[in-house]
């Protein structure tokens, strides 16, 4: 038991906790970068494989193309 919870039946200890982390968690929001995975889905669908840059660290360099289109949207002030 949690020394600075009140105390209670261990379910109702169980289900304070579980609310506090979820109040917590839905405080934090949704990353952008998960955002994206629907769109990324459907051009999968409509064009095939696509690399995945939005999540993580990819163990292979980014075709050049990739880079250089990267750049033109970050000049382009289109990062958010």
């Amino acid at each position: 038991m949690n020394p600075s919870l009140p105390r209670q039946r261990p379910d109702q200890e169980r289900n304070y906790t579980m609310s506090l982390l979820s109040d917590r968690t839905r405080a934090i929001g949704t990353e952008n970068a998960f955002k994206i995975g629907p769109h990324i889905a459907r051009v999968e669908r409509a064009l095939g494989p696509v690399v995945k840059l939005n999540i993580g660290e990819p163990d292979f360099n980014a075709p050049p193309w990739v880079m250089a289109e990267v750049i033109a949207q970050i000049r382009a002030d289109n990062t958010h």
